[in-house]
């Protein structure tokens, strides 16, 4: 069918997947990121509040740093994930981990460090 010149076609179009846990959470995240400017702690912590299970993988969270300081400059005062070196305590490798994780017992057995 057409579309009348007056109806507006969909701006975005949010994709979720089965569980939630790492990929839509790392897309709601970076949303809320960009549309609440908020920082990757605190966009992670509002959506950790609604929704416990997320858990964006390592590498995913690394990206939302980079989009962090893409969307906040430090010129502009804006702050940044601070990254820390953990040793896990379940099979004794190294992790760099954001210090809010490494710094909350609760995550740090969400993510088994």
């Amino acid at each position: 069918s057409k579309t009348e010149p007056n109806q507006t076609e969909p701006k975005f179009f949010l994709f979720l997947f089965c569980q939630g846990v790492s990929r839509s959470a790392t897309l709601a995240i970076a949303y809320l990121m960009k549309t609440e400017k908020l920082s990757l702690e605190a966009a992670f912590s509002r959506l950790r509040a609604v929704r416990p299970v997320i858990r964006p993988n390592l590498n995913f969270l690394r990206q939302l740093a980079q989009f962090e300081e893409e969307l906040v400059p430090l010129e502009s005062g804006g702050s940044r994930c601070e990254w820390v070196t953990i040793t896990g305590s379940v099979d004794g490798g190294r992790y760099q981990v954001p210090r809010f994780i490494a710094d909350s017992l609760e995550l740090r057995a969400q993510y088994r460090l």
